[in-house]
């Protein structure tokens, strides 16, 4: 008879928490003010939930079915302004979405389903001008994307393949003139770098295998000379780098391993005259040797 009762006891509030879940759930503050409002059906979410702000102001609108995200679902800035609205279904992103800046300008607007960015995507700036526009597959950047600046004008263009870049991108300076030709391969560097000043003079020259720097790599004056000459080799400078001056004259003729000055630098003045001999040991310079500017031994520091 004991153990009738208690059974009859843990099902009555078994069904008593069960119902309880029914219905409109209202939840608040430690100030007492409305912080949520949810709708439960056989103690799942069902129907429109809202949350708000301490102040009162909407936060959040979403809707559920059976305890899962469908239908739209909309969020505000603190101000009362739309943030964004989405639409679920069954927990997944489907259809349009939106995006706003705090004042209510578009920020971006694209397209889901079943979770994942297909069709055109574009990004603008609180100002209203486009930012951005990609375009997706399957959640996957691919094709042609670009990006612009305030003024309209097109900062980079890129092409994509599965969401890693392939092929050339092009960057450009504000004015609209070139800033740099990049290839890819696989989503990394691949090929030949080229960057360019604003006049459109040549400001450098690199190789890439594989997203690592590999093989001659120049940097140029804006006269066109010759400011850097370095030998790379799976992304570290290996062996003899050289700068110049910028009448042409060489200014330094430094050995690098794996980026680290090793062996012997020499250092000359802009009249071509040797200034210092420098000796390096795993980056640490262990003998360092001044001339005169007609190349006679002033000072010798041995700094072991």
């Amino acid at each position: 008879m004991i153990k009738f009762t208690c059974s009859v006891f843990i099902l009555v509030c078994f069904c008593s928490f069960t119902y309880s879940q029914d219905g409109v759930k209202n939840t608040f503050f430690s100030d007492g003010k409305l912080r949520q409002i949810e709708n439960f059906k056989n103690g799942k979410l069902d129907g429109e939930s809202r949350h708000y702000y301490k102040t009162g102001i909407l936060k959040e609108i979403t809707n559920y079915r059976d305890g899962r995200k469908n239908g739209l679902s909309s969020s505000f800035y603190e101000s009362g302004i739309l943030k964004e609205y989405v639409n679920y279904i069954d927990n997944r992103f489907n259809g349009e979405f939106r995006t706003f800046h705090e004042k209510g300008i578009l920020k971006e607007v694209g397209e889901y389903t079943n979770g994942l960015l297909v069709n055109s995507y574009r990004a603008y700036y609180e100002s209203g001008e486009l930012k951005s526009e990609y375009l997706f597959v399957n959640g996957e950047k691919v094709g042609v994307s670009r990006d612009y600046y305030k003024n309209g004008v097109l900062k980079a263009e890129a092409n994509f393949d599965s969401n890693l870049q392939n092929g050339m991108t092009k960057w450009y300076y504000e004015s609209g003139k070139l800033k740099g030709i990049f290839n890819y391969g696989g989503g990394n560097l691949h090929g030949q770098a080229k960057e360019f000043y604003e006049n459109d003079s040549l400001l450098s020259i690199k190789n890439y295998l594989y997203g690592k720097l590999d093989g001659v790599g120049y940097e140029y004056y804006e006269n066109g000379k010759i400011r850097v000459e370095s030998n790379f080799k799976s992304g570290f400078r290996e062996g003899i780098t050289k700068s110049f001056y910028e009448n042409g004259n060489l200014w330094t003729k430094q050995n690098y391993k794996k980026n680290i000055l090793d062996g012997e630098t020499k250092i000359y003045r802009d009249n071509t005259s040797l200034w210092y001999i420098e000796i390096y040991e795993n980056g640490k310079l262990v003998l360092s040797k001044e001339y005169s500017e007609d190349e006679k031994l002033i000072e010798e520091k041995i700094l072991r």
